[in-house]
C-alpha cells in the first residue's frame, strides 16, 4: 500500500465535498430512508467522522451527550484533541446504532464482558448489532455488522523512534524481521498496517494485546479490510466469516450538521463505497 501524496487525495476529496449537499440525511430523514444504512448478513459497515475543522463547541456537545461513567472517563484524558475524540466516538456510535434502528441516541445502553469487550445492553428490542469503535489524532470510525462479531482499529501515520521496538514485543518474530529492512515513511506505514491489523483482531476477539501476536491459525476464519482513508490514516477492520460468503465492506463518511442548538448525524454518500 503505497501513501497517498496530499495534494492528490485533497482534490478527490474536495471533488466529492462539492456534491455533499445532495446526500445529506439527518433526523427524521433518516428514520424514513433506512435503506441508505440498511445492515444486511454478510455485510460490514465503517463510518469515518474526521475531526478536521471542528470546534470548541462542537466538543462541548459532544461531550454533553455521554453518559456519568464516560465522563469520568472523558476528564481523565490529558493528551490534546483526546477528549474530543473519546466524545465523538461515543456520540458516532449511538449515532449510527440509530440509523439501523429508530430510537434515540440516548436510549442506547452498554455493557461490557469478562474480556472488557463492549455489548449492547439496550433497549430490549436492538436488533443483533455487533460493533467496534476506534479512535486515533483526526479520525474517529464505528465498524458494525449483524451477528458476526467485529474489530476496527486507526492508526495515525507517524514517524516514531520506537517502532521497531513494540514490534519485537507485540508483533512477532516475522514482523519484526520485515520492519527491521525498512525505514522512513515505508517503515511507519508497514508498522501501522501490521499494528491495524493486529488490534482490530483483538478487539474483535475480545482479547486485547494479550492474544497479540496473531498467528496464521488463530486468525482462520477472520476476514481483513485495509484501507488508508486519509493521506495521514490507516484503518483496518476484521470481521469473522464463519461458514458465511466473504464479507462486502461498506465504508461512510460521516458529517455533522448543526441544526439549531443539535449537531445531527448524515452520511456523504458521495464518500462511500
Amino acid at each position: 500500500m503505497k501513501l497517498i501524496p496530499r495534494d492528490k487525495f485533497l482534490s478527490s476529496r474536495h471533488e466529492r465535498g462539492a456534491r455533499q449537499a445532495a446526500n445529506f440525511m439527518t433526523g427524521a430523514e433518516q428514520n424514513s430512508s433506512r435503506g441508505m444504512a440498511g445492515l444486511r448478513a454478510g455485510e460490514l459497515h465503517v463510518w469515518l467522522s474526521f475531526t478536521e475543522g471542528m470546534t470548541a463547541v462542537d466538543e462541548l456537545f459532544f461531550e454533553q451527550q455521554l453518559s456519568e461513567a464516560e465522563r469520568m472517563r472523558a476528564e481523565k484524558i490529558v493528551f490534546p484533541g483526546g477528549r474530543l475524540e473519546f466524545a465523538l466516538a461515543r456520540a458516532l456510535l449511538r449515532g449510527v446504532l440509530s440509523r439501523y434502528h429508530p430510537v434515540d441516541p440516548a436510549a442506547w445502553r452498554f455493557a461490557y464482558d469478562l474480556q472488557g469487550k463492549p455489548f449492547i445492553s439496550g433497549p430490549a428490542d436492538a436488533p443483533r448489532l455487533q460493533f467496534s469503535v476506534t479512535h486515533t489524532r483526526g479520525l474517529v470510525a464505528c465498524a458494525v455488522a449483524l451477528d458476526s462479531a467485529v474489530g476496527v482499529d486507526a492508526e495515525h501515520l507517524e514517524a516514531r523512534d520506537d517502532l521497531l521496538a513494540v514490534a519485537r514485543q507485540f508483533l512477532g518474530v516475522a514482523t519484526s524481521r520485515e520492519l527491521e529492512n525498512l525505514s522512513g515513511d515505508a517503515l511507519t506505514l508497514r508498522f501501522c498496517e501490521q499494528w491495524a491489523r493486529q488490534e482490530a483482531w483483538a478487539k474483535a476477539v475480545g482479547s486485547g494485546l494479550a492474544a497479540l501476536p496473531m498467528s496464521a491459525e488463530n486468525a482462520a476464519g477472520w476476514q481483513f479490510f485495509q484501507r488508508q482513508v486519509s493521506p495521514r490514516h490507516i484503518l483496518t477492520a476484521a470481521v469473522r466469516r464463519g461458514n458465511q460468503r466473504p464479507a462486502i465492506l461498506k465504508v461512510r463518511t460521516a458529517v455533522w450538521r448543526r441544526r439549531n442548538e443539535n449537531l445531527d448525524l448524515a452520511v456523504n454518500e458521495a464518500g462511500c463505497e
